[in-house]
């Protein structure tokens, strides 16, 4: 059950690297994809808004976005009660079009936001990779424990990564910092 999400637009200065996991140097964290800006605290912000970056258009890493859209869900289980802990799902860039359509298809059918229906989540079994797929909404018979965790919900979400630690490298003479995840 989903109680809230955001949208989250992370850009990395390195190719993911496991063994040296670092903080993205340009976040925003938002509602509207459309109105998306870096965030006061991204170390190394790479343009004003979010809709204009060249990071954040298709082709700028291959034949995807060099920056990582992706959305943040805060979850319950549909039995949670107040002291139930709440947990984080991201969805991936490949998962995107399919969750915004659900969340379209909550609001035209319910006319409610996601926290007012019981949906199940599972993987798409026609692709190679991970990719999560939200189907048969239904009325939440819980809605007012969950509609009351909300609050809860986008104080978690509404985390901007730590990037304490960010140290900034000198760049090579005549090269450009190219970034993916």
């Amino acid at each position: 059950m989903i109680v809230d999400f955001t949208v989250r637009h992370n850009f990395y200065a390195a190719a993911f690297d496991p063994k040296n996991i670092e903080a993205p140097v340009c976040f925003a964290i938002g509602s509207d994809p459309r109105k998306m800006a870096p965030s006061a605290n991204s170390p190394l912000k790479q343009a004003v808004d979010c809709q204009t970056c060249p990071n954040n258009q298709f082709g700028s890493d291959g034949n995807g976005k060099a920056c990582k859209n992706e959305r943040a869900l805060a979850v319950l289980p549909p039995d949670a009660d107040a002291d139930t802990p709440m947990w984080t799902l991201k969805v991936s860039p490949t998962a995107l079009k399919g969750f915004d359509g659900f969340v379209t298809s909550v609001a035209r059918m319910f006319q409610t936001s996601p926290v007012g229906v019981i949906a199940s989540v599972g993987f798409d079994p026609n692709v190679t990779y991970a990719k999560l797929v939200f189907t048969d909404p239904r009325p939440n018979e819980n809605l007012e424990v969950h509609f009351a965790r909300q609050g809860e919900a986008q104080t978690m979400l509404a985390q901007e990564p730590d990037v304490s630690g960010f140290e900034a490298k000198p760049k090579a003479a005549g090269k450009r910092v190219a970034g993916r995840r």
